[in-house]
């Protein structure tokens, strides 16, 4: 089966010039830099040589480049599942051991939400949503009953741990709010 939309994170999204000052930086930034050497040359030179030579290679990369999008990228699918012969327990332990601090842990886990949102913002389902992607390669409504109370039972109280300070050695109780309305 395949999505047809990202899994709804009810993370607030970056605002739409932000995103689109961000793509622009990250995208035409190099392919300006690659211009002004030859643009240099030809003025020198009092030529267009440079520039011709200089744009051949980029063509053919812009040709290769659109021709392995059209041949080999279909639509975007389900995330793997979980395979069965690995145990979930040992694969949470290893990601959360794998981060020396809270600060780390809650850094991964909004990473996820693809953008730099505070981790108070996260809400109870958003973590309901990422753990269900991370365990089951689904999304939360295509759980049965059983996995979606392992998740609530088992799997939140477990990353809530893990995302929570230590209060001077004594674990306090945290836990993450649920939705925000509105």
């Amino acid at each position: 089966r395949e999505l047809h939309l990202p899994i709804p994170s009810e993370q607030d999204q970056l605002p739409f010039l932000e995103k689109l000052m961000r793509m622009a930086i990250d995208e035409c930034v190099p392919w300006l830099l690659t211009f002004i050497i030859p643009a240099m040359a030809s003025i020198i030179l009092q030529s267009e040589i440079p520039l011709f030579f200089s744009s051949i290679p980029e063509l053919l990369f812009l040709v290769l480049c659109s021709a392995k999008i059209l041949t080999n990228f279909g639509r975007p699918s389900y995330p793997e599942p979980l395979l069965q012969n690995r145990d979930w327990d040992y694969v949470m332990e290893s990601i959360w051991s794998s981060l020396p601090d809270v600060s780390e842990r809650r850094k991964f886990l909004m990473g996820w939400f693809y953008r730099s949102a505070p981790f108070e913002d996260l809400t109870r389902d958003d973590a309901i949503v990422f753990l269900t992607w991370m365990r089951f390669g689904m999304t939360v409504e295509q759980l049965n009953p059983s996995q979606r109370r392992e998740i609530e039972r088992v799997d939140l109280p477990r990353l809530e741990r893990a995302v929570f300070d230590n209060d001077g050695g004594r674990r306090r109780r945290r836990h993450l709010p649920p939705r925000r309305e509105g």
